[in-house]
């Protein structure tokens, strides 16, 4: 059997749950910047949930048919 301390135990403790945690950030973080680069705007007229790809300076509602123009704000 193996014997560990209890220092030595709570070093691996704090080690493998800082790397959790660290894991955990890094996932979240690509998840946040993918959504950054989606455009979601909301539509005039119905108030639809509208995704703008990039480069896209015109969108249509899926639920209206609107066609609305974007303003690009830099």
């Amino acid at each position: 059997m193996m014997r560990i301390t209890l220092s030595e135990a709570f070093f691996f403790y704090a080690t493998l749950s800082l790397a959790f945690l660290f894991i955990l950030w890094l996932f979240f973080y690509s998840k946040r910047r993918r959504l950054e680069k989606r455009r979601i705007f909301i539509c005039r007229f119905c108030q639809q949930k509208v995704e703008l790809e990039p480069g896209q300076i015109t969108l249509r509602c899926p639920r209206c048919n609107a066609i609305q123009n974007v303003e690009m704000k830099v």
